[in-house]
C-alpha cells in the first residue's frame, strides 16, 4: 500500500502547499500571519474531510510503522514549497514573522502543527460529533502556538 500512495504524497504536498499559498495571496491580498494560518488550516482540514478515507488509511499506517514514518518524514519535510516559502519570505520582511528563523522551519512547525491536531481529532476520534464542535478550538489553538513561537513584534507586544 505504500508503494503505491508515497509517491502519490510526495507529489501532492509541494503541489498543494503551493496552491494554497498562492489563492490565499491572490484572494486576500496583503494578509497577516495569524489571518493566513486561520485560513489555511480551515482549507487544509476541509481537504482532510474530503479525503478523509484515504488519508485514515495512510494516517493509520503510518502512526504505527516506524519505517513508513522515516519515509513520511524524508519525503514531506525535505521538500520546497516554493509559493509556501515565498509567503513565509514575505511576512519576515513586513515583521509579521520572526527575522531569525529559516522559512523551511516556520512551514515545517505549521504542518506538524497540523498534522499532529488532525490525527488527535479525526483519526483518534473518528466522525464523533463532538470532534466537529472541537476543530475551530484546536485549528484556534494551533494557531496561537504558532503566533507565539514565530509571530513578529506586533503579535509579542
Amino acid at each position: 500500500m505504500e508503494s503505491a500512495i508515497l509517491p502519490s504524497v510526495k507529489e501532492m504536498i509541494p503541489q498543494e502547499l503551493n496552491n494554497v499559498s498562492r489563492n490565499l495571496l491572490k484572494n486576500q491580498g496583503s494578509i497577516s500571519f495569524k489571518d493566513f494560518l486561520e485560513s489555511f488550516y480551515k482549507n487544509r482540514y476541509q481537504f482532510v474531510l474530503q479525503h478523509y478515507p484515504a488519508l485514515k488509511i495512510y494516517f493509520s499506517q503510518l502512526l504505527f510503522d516506524y519505517e513508513s514514518q522515516k519515509k513520511f518524514k524524508k519525503t514531506t519535510f525535505k521538500l520546497e514549497s516554493v509559493d509556501f516559502i515565498k509567503v513565509i519570505k514575505e511576512m519576515q520582511k513586513e515583521g509579521e514573522i520572526i527575522q531569525n528563523v529559516k522559512p523551511s522551519a516556520v512551514v515545517y512547525e505549521i504542518i506538524v502543527q497540523f498534522v499532529g491536531s488532525v490525527i488527535k481529532l479525526r483519526f483518534m476520534y473518528g466522525n464523533n460529533p463532538k470532534v466537529s464542535k472541537s476543530i475551530d478550538l484546536e485549528l484556534k489553538r494551533i494557531v496561537n502556538n504558532i503566533i507565539k513561537i514565530y509571530g513578529g513584534a506586533k503579535y509579542n507586544d
